[in-house]
């Protein structure tokens, strides 16, 4: 008999439909590098599955990958065809980290996806919504 493996991710990721869009809630204690390419790749799984038309991902981490770390991540997540033609609008429940998701932003606009970073739920609910 094999033996079984429990394995406690470090964040907690969450998915509902929504009007319009897919909802993506993620939060955890500390942010890394491999956080974030792990719960991406649950986030590409879930849409490539609902192809929804927009995605709306709420995230809550006391801290933030690098700068360095974050054109990486960003730059691999454009290689994702499911990102593709796909509308992406982000929330961080950490004003302070604002600008750096900004970064992310420009990232992956200037790679031709339609994306946008900003600081409210409410905003970014609207902005799916009305585009």
């Amino acid at each position: 008999m094999a033996p079984k493996f429990s394995f406690n991710l470090p964040y907690t990721l969450t998915f509902e439909n929504k009007p319009g869009y897919l909802l993506a809630k993620v939060s955890g204690e500390a942010d890394s590098l491999e956080i974030p390419r792990q719960f991406w790749k649950e986030i590409t799984a879930e849409v490539d599955k609902r192809k929804p038309m927009s995605l709306l991902v709420w995230e809550d981490f006391q801290t933030m990958v690098s700068t360095q770390e974050l054109f990486t991540l960003v730059s691999e997540l454009c290689e994702y065809k499911q990102f593709q033609g796909l509308r992406v609008a982000f929330v961080d429940e950490h004003f302070e980290q604002l600008n750096r998701n900004k970064l992310g932003e420009m990232i992956a606009t200037n790679r031709g996806f339609t994306c946008w970073v900003c600081a409210r739920l409410e905003e970014a609910e609207q902005w799916l919504q009305n585009s």
